[in-house]
């Protein structure tokens, strides 16, 4: 079949493969296509596959039902909470939602920790480009109701400060902050109440530090080791 222009880009030929692809706050735009036209190139932009999206947006639903508030410990950028808080409104449910997050990538003693495990990777890299000003205009933006940003560590921070919760969704990726976090969310779900843990799938990498955090959270505490879709390990507190 004989190559032609798309119906949706008009202008486009093959002279348009003098087209530049320009990134702009991880959004990718095709400039030069003539007439002043730029055009929207789709990404994938969630750190969970659609099965994986699934399994926690099925799971925030049930939560949203019971008496308790959300929290998404390690936020990122937002495309998650943005999500779950699509799914809720989808459902007609609307919860307290707390966000919690460094924006400023990882810790020092974070690192040091992996490095005491034998980790060389370059963690400090890793989630630097996170902003709460970022954050908080992304939650105005889109008119997300109910959400409450913390800028705190994870491995120090007072869970205290937290409602009783129907589901946290942990996802600091680290040994040292998801140890605490799991730990931190467990003393405030309800009883029913679901907490995510990611990053729990098997094998040696550089993020291996949560499987084992959760491992060794369902050992403390004689839960069972619940991993789905590769890499995410649930518990449920009994009623």
């Amino acid at each position: 079949m004989a190559w032609q222009p798309s119906p949706m880009l008009p202008h486009m030929s093959w002279a348009s493969s003098l087209a530049s692809t320009v990134r702009t706050r991880g959004i990718e735009w095709v400039t030069g296509l003539g007439r002043g036209r730029n055009v929207l190139l789709a990404s994938y932009r969630y750190a969970f596959d659609p099965a994986q999206l699934w399994a926690i947006s099925e799971t925030a639903g049930q939560a949203s039902a019971m008496s308790g508030a959300f929290a998404e410990i390690g936020v990122f950028t937002g495309e998650t909470t943005l999500y779950l808080h699509q799914h809720l409104a989808s459902l007609g449910r609307q919860v307290p939602y707390y966000c919690v997050d460094t924006f400023s990538g990882f810790t020092t003693r974070d690192i040091q920790t992996e490095r005491n495990r034998g980790k060389v990777d370059d963690y400090h890299r890793w989630f630097r480009s996170s902003s709460r000003v970022l954050f908080e205009r992304m939650v105005a933006h889109n008119r997300l109701p109910d959400v409450h940003v913390i800028q705190a560590d994870a491995s120090t921070f007072d869970y205290g400060r937290l409602p009783p919760l129907a589901f946290a969704l942990v996802d600091v990726d680290l040994l040292r902050p998801m140890r605490a976090a799991l730990e931190g969310c467990w003393e405030r779900l309800v009883p029913g109440g679901v907490m995510i843990a990611d990053d729990c799938h098997p094998g040696e990498n550089m993020w291996d530090g949560a499987r084992e955090a959760y491992m060794e959270f369902c050992a403390d505490h004689g839960l069972e080791v619940d991993v789905r879709r590769h890499k995410l390990g649930f518990v449920t507190k009994l009623r």
